[in-house]
């Protein structure tokens, strides 16, 4: 064997040494899966490092040389036939080797903030453990002392004592203690953050998200920055809730006040079941392809029907198809009337065959008779503003219809997306006091719909009126 070289003597550990591998080190893998793993990348940088200036830092095991810390630097040295340099760490008790992984590993490497969460967590858990094992062992000596006769006084001493035990134990030593106190003061929570380096309220979240189970994806990305902590808790909160809705009832039935109807189905039948002339604006946004044309016209047939006469139709559309779009509503009737430009900041797509970055679209608006039921001037250009799709990608920005309904509507009036989708619509409607009727057929967006409207419904300020058509309750909305 070679020879022997000690070290951190002046730190207190006795039984640390820098050697030559005797013999094969042994991977564990509940240890090494206790820190994320590197990237192919980093992992090519170790061992070109390795390969030209030798194994530096040596590789950390316990006496039966099952690797604590360096499963890179090992497999590098196996990689290239090195015999590894190692340094013997022993502890009393295994876990307190998991807890000694955790913390040389934690503030080194480059990780997200979620990966030094999950780290804190699986810290707070060996803690917690040992804290039990220490509570368990200082119960045992208390009960043998209370046996050999020691009084209350002692007793109670003793059990001041286990909670300074504990206290201490699960207390990170490297907190300042303050002023005037003998003991740290802070909630547990404020600690691991602290040693997660986020804030408390993140660090939170992240605990949430971990006990949640997220999907692998999710969890990919959350380790890769590509998500973050805030809008994975916001997706898996939302998408907890729609599991809420769907388990109301079987038939997924949510109250909702007098002044919105949300329906399942496809927009051509549920709109036979809305009476005629009661709609004031139709707002909605279908796909803009070429396949989609037969939608535009449905919309179309729609607002010939049920639109009140000066009502509106505003639709989205593709530049693509916006010249067969306004034939189509002509072709039922209706009075092309202006078009609205949308302009969109941070989403372009790009039209290859055109060789044209898209930075804006189109909102194309008819009116059902001469001209629109309007009393004010409406400017033709919106700024679009980026949506939280974290529940669903298929979000659309509000910024849009509450321009639209904001200006073509007066409170009271009824607002009708039949291709709702998420809700979106119906949010920008009730915000601005409308009766809304949503339609959607696809049944996890309709979920989706009912959980944002109802979460705005029940988020609304104290002391604002309520968004219920109490003075129209004699106009009936609809004849479903």
């Amino acid at each position: 064997m070679s020879e022997v070289t000690s070290i951190n003597k002046n730190e207190g550990h006795d039984n640390i040494s820098v050697i030559i591998a005797p013999k094969p080190l042994t991977v564990k893998d509940e240890y090494a899966s206790l820190v994320p793993q590197i990237s192919e990348e980093e992992y090519q940088t170790i061992i070109q490092s390795i390969k030209d200036n030798g194994q530096w830092v040596p590789i950390i095991t316990n006496p039966q040389l099952i690797i604590l810390d360096g499963h890179t630097r090992f497999r590098a040295c196996k990689e290239l036939g090195l015999q590894p340099r190692i340094m013997i760490r022993k502890f009393e008790d295994p876990l307190l080797e998991k807890q000694f992984i955790i913390q040389i590993n934690r503030n080194r490497r480059h990780l997200t903030s979620f990966q030094r969460i999950e780290l804190e967590c699986k810290y707070d858990a060996i803690q917690s453990e040992l804290a039990k094992k220490r509570m368990s062992e200082a119960g045992k000596i208390g009960a043998e002392k209370r046996w050999k006769g020691r009084d209350k006084t002692d007793e109670a001493k003793e059990s001041r004592s286990t909670d300074r035990v504990r206290q201490n134990y699960t207390t990170p030593s490297n907190v300042p203690k303050p002023a005037g106190k003998t003991e740290v003061a802070g909630r547990a929570i404020d600690i691991s953050a602290k040693n997660a380096q986020v804030s408390p309220a993140t660090y939170n979240k992240g605990k949430k998200i971990i006990d949640s189970a997220p999907p692998a994806e999710v969890l990919n990305k959350l380790r890769t920055g590509q998500m973050t902590v805030h809008k994975a808790y916001r997706q898996i909160n939302n998408q907890k809730k729609i599991q809420d809705l769907k388990s109301k009832d079987a038939n997924y039935n949510v109250k909702f006040p007098d002044n919105v109807k949300l329906i399942e189905g496809d927009l051509a039948e549920k709109c036979k079941d809305i009476q005629a002339k009661s709609i004031d604006l139709i707002f909605t946004d279908p796909w803009y392809d070429n396949k989609s044309l037969p939608i535009y016209d449905e919309l179309a047939k729609v607002a010939a029907t049920h639109l009140k006469d000066g009502g509106s139709l505003v639709i989205s559309s593709g530049q693509n198809l916006k010249y067969e779009v306004i034939q189509l509503m002509k072709s039922r009737g209706l009075t092309p009337w202006w078009e609205i430009a949308i302009i969109q900041h941070k989403s372009h797509s790009k039209i290859s065959v055109k060789k044209v970055i898209i930075k804006w679209k189109p909102l194309l608006w008819f009116v059902k008779g001469s001209e629109p039921k309007i009393s004010d001037y409406i400017e033709d250009i919106v700024e679009s503003k980026h949506p939280d799709n974290t529940i669903d990608q298929d979000i659309q920005s509000i910024a849009e219809p509450e321009h639209i309904i904001s200006k073509l509507t007066v409170q009271g009036d009824v607002v009708l997306d039949p291709l709702m989708g998420t809700g979106t619509t119906g949010i920008a409607a009730l915000k601005l006091k409308r009766r809304f009727i949503g339609i959607e057929k696809n049944l996890d967006k309709l979920l989706t719909a009912k959980s944002r409207i109802s979460d705005f419904l029940g988020h609304r300020n104290e002391g604002e009126e309520r968004i219920m058509n109490d003075n129209s309750s004699s106009s009936s909305m609809t004849s479903l």
